[in-house]
């Protein structure tokens, strides 16, 4: 995406920034041939989408994160299996643009995505799975670049034969 480091920083308010993302990860779903739908109520996620006419709709939760922050997601929040959590980001290891990585819950017990953390214990507010920022995470994190998840996101919405 072209929203560099400098745009998100010139937004003061973290709700626009979480606007600016979402529609950040709309364009890009989009670009790769996603339909992108509306939820008909605020069912607390951003938004859905789908690869072909008939498939699985997916539902989008998307999260900004900038510098050393890691983007999360409370547990309370992935009520529905067909989740995506999808992390904009501008990590300060990162390209000066914004980048866009999407996982599924069943991503976070793959040991091979060290990137992905699930803090049973959490905070005050709970439980949260979350995108690790660290250099060290960097070529994990490759595996999860929206633009490496495309095929295996339209595999699952292939009608079996």
């Amino acid at each position: 995406m072209l929203i560099t480091r400098e745009m998100m920083k010139s937004i003061g308010d973290s709700r626009q920034k979480g606007d600016v993302a979402e529609h950040c990860a709309k364009a890009l779903l989009t670009f790769y041939g996603a339909e992108i739908l509306q939820p008909v109520t605020d069912t607390g996620i951003d938004f859905c989408f789908r690869w072909n006419l008939g498939g699985p709709v997916f539902d989008a939760q998307v999260e900004y994160s900038a510098g050393t922050v890691a983007p999360f997601i409370y547990d309370k929040k992935w009520r529905s299996p067909n989740l995506i959590f999808v992390a904009m980001t501008h990590f300060d290891n990162e390209p000066e643009t914004m980048s866009c990585y999407v996982s599924r819950l069943e991503d976070f017990g793959d040991e091979s995505l060290t990137c992905l953390h699930h803090n049973r214990n959490g905070g005050a507010s709970g439980p949260y799975r979350e995108l690790r920022p660290s250099p060290k995470h960097a070529e994990c994190r490759t595996k999860l670049r929206i633009e490496n998840r495309v095929e295996f996101f339209r595999s699952l919405a292939r009608p079996a034969i």
